[in-house]
């Protein structure tokens, strides 16, 4: 998998969390990580990847349950 495709996830992790220092904390990482993490430069480690794809599995299912209760 392209590391776009991780970058655009951990971005979309931080704006629900509310920024990179949430997620960071969220994820248990150093700084470093999840600057690297972003910018695509080096690929996450599959359990970290797994948090954020909870995460916005989590985020998306709530909208959609919104949507459906929304007259």
């Amino acid at each position: 998998m392209n590391n776009i495709v991780y970058s655009r996830a951990l971005e979309r992790a931080a704006e629900i969390l509310g920024g990179t220092d949430a997620l960071r904390a969220y994820l248990d990482v150093s700084t470093v990580e999840l600057s690297a993490w972003i910018s695509g430069e080096a690929k996450p480690p599959d359990r970290v990847f797994l948090r954020v794809a909870d995460l916005l599995s989590e985020r998306q299912l709530q909208s959609l349950q919104q949507r459906a209760n929304s007259p």
